[in-house]
């Protein structure tokens, strides 16, 4: 541990410089170079980089969702974050931003349980005549945009019912009722 950061000193892997970009969630660790022009230099020729979109997201953000270190709170606000910039991230090459969030518990379920987007859909009149009311359906937004849920779709959260989602809704109606009793369930599907 060689470097100074508010916290105490820290390996110079994970830190990053300070810059005008705005940490809005308080997860990046940077290093204390205030009044030490030759610090910054000197980690510079290190390969330490200055605190930007791409570096906060790469390198704190998604690091600190997918090690599930934020309460609920903060997660939301999080991922609300991450849609508001949907348009920069999806614009670029970011499949590793949709590799990590697909396999992180992103979404805000109506149980109030965080799943990963591929295990969840959006309540709809067709997935609940599939799923029935279990789902899982991801949350509404309280803030009433669309934004989120085109970033969710992005994620993989399914607007309608996925195959494997059917078979197991249906194995679960056949297991329950007499044939008599599932086959108009079934031939539905």
């Amino acid at each position: 541990r060689l470097f100074p950061t508010a916290s105490g000193l820290a390996p110079l892997e994970g830190l990053s410089l300070p810059s005008d970009f705005s940490d809005p969630l308080g997860v990046a660790t940077l290093l204390e170079t205030e009044g030490r022009d030759w610090l910054t230099r000197f980690a510079t020729l290190l390969g330490a980089r200055a605190l930007s979109f791409d570096n906060y997201l790469r390198s704190h953000l998604l690091p600190t969702v997918k090690r599930e270190e934020l309460d609920a709170g903060r997660r939301l606000v999080a991922v609300r974050w991450l849609a508001s910039h949907y348009g920069r991230i999806a614009g670029q090459d970011k499949s590793h931003v949709i590799d990590e969030l697909s396999a992180s518990p992103v979404v805000l379920c109506e149980d109030g349980i965080w799943r990963k987007p591929g295990d969840v859909h959006f309540r709809s009149a067709e997935t609940l005549d599939v799923l029935g009311e279990a789902g899982p359906f991801a949350a509404e937004d309280d803030n009433g945009s669309d934004l989120l849920a085109q970033f969710l779709v992005w994620l993989g959260v399914q607007t309608k019912p996925r195959l494997e989602a059917v078979v197991r809704r249906v194995l679960e109606v056949v297991s329950r009722q007499t044939p008599e009793q599932a086959a108009p369930f079934v031939q539905r599907m």
